[in-house]
């Protein structure tokens, strides 16, 4: 009988240690930036995003400042191992080119290979955290020089990677300018529409909750800068 529990308790020991490791592994899926090292020493800079679907690999591959996109086709991951392939285009035709690395927490080293001209490159990536979204409308509180309080409504939605809306009130409204998200952090610029004042504003962004500060220059040429908080309904 004691033999027997020890064996049923080495057993649930075992299995418990093989349900963490599942638990614990390590996911691809997500925003991806990485390094591409040419023979002449130079570097391309590329990203992916990428959605892991058990040994599945989906998602597609693009180049800053560009609107290409590159379907991953073939992606896999097994256990550390990811690989898949892009087919861009080259010169007026399509080429193949075959990505594999070794994923590593946040990090994936790697080679690609373009089989057309039998090349092999270093790649060397790094994950991105993923942008808050800002959508919704945000009630939206600034805290004046003088102890009171201006309540506003931030209405907030992104469009094209962009971050657009209108700050409104009761009498004035301000349309959001050069909005910009990037990881919790969120940034935009409003413009007075009867004095021609620009404020900008700068905040963070926890789930539900958003604070930050505006800065602007008063009408004495003095450098202001005061705090505020939004809530999301």
């Amino acid at each position: 009988m004691k033999k027997f529990r020890i064996s049923q308790q080495v057993s649930i020991l075992a299995l418990f240690v093989l349900t963490l490791a599942t638990v614990q592994a390590a996911s691809v899926t997500g925003k991806w930036a990485w390094t591409i090292k040419t023979p002449d020493g130079n570097s391309i800079k590329s990203s992916m995003k990428a959605k892991q679907d058990g040994k599945k690999l989906l998602g597609h591959l693009s180049r800053p400042g560009s609107d290409d996109k590159l379907e991953i086709k073939k992606g896999k991951v097994d256990g550390n191992d990811v690989s898949f392939t892009v087919v861009p285009n080259f010169q007026g035709g399509e080429i193949t080119v075959e990505y594999s690395g070794r994923l590593k927490g946040d990090k994936i080293d790697g080679v690609l290979r373009v089989v057309e001209f039998d090349t092999e490159l270093e790649w060397h990536a790094a994950r991105v955290a993923e942008d808050a979204d800002p959508t919704g409308n945000w009630n939206w509180v600034l805290s004046t020089p003088n102890g009171n309080e201006l309540e506003a409504t931030l209405e907030l939605s992104l469009k094209d990677g962009k971050v657009i809306g209108e700050l409104i009130a009761d009498n004035w409204a301000m349309e959001i300018e050069k909005g910009m998200i990037k990881g919790d952090q969120l940034s935009f610029q409003t413009t007075n529409p009867n004095s021609g004042q620009k404020y900008l504003s700068k905040g963070t962004i926890k789930g539900k909750s958003l604070t930050g500060k505006v800065t602007f220059t008063n009408d004495s040429g003095e450098d202001v800068e005061l705090d505020w908080a939004a809530r999301k309904d």
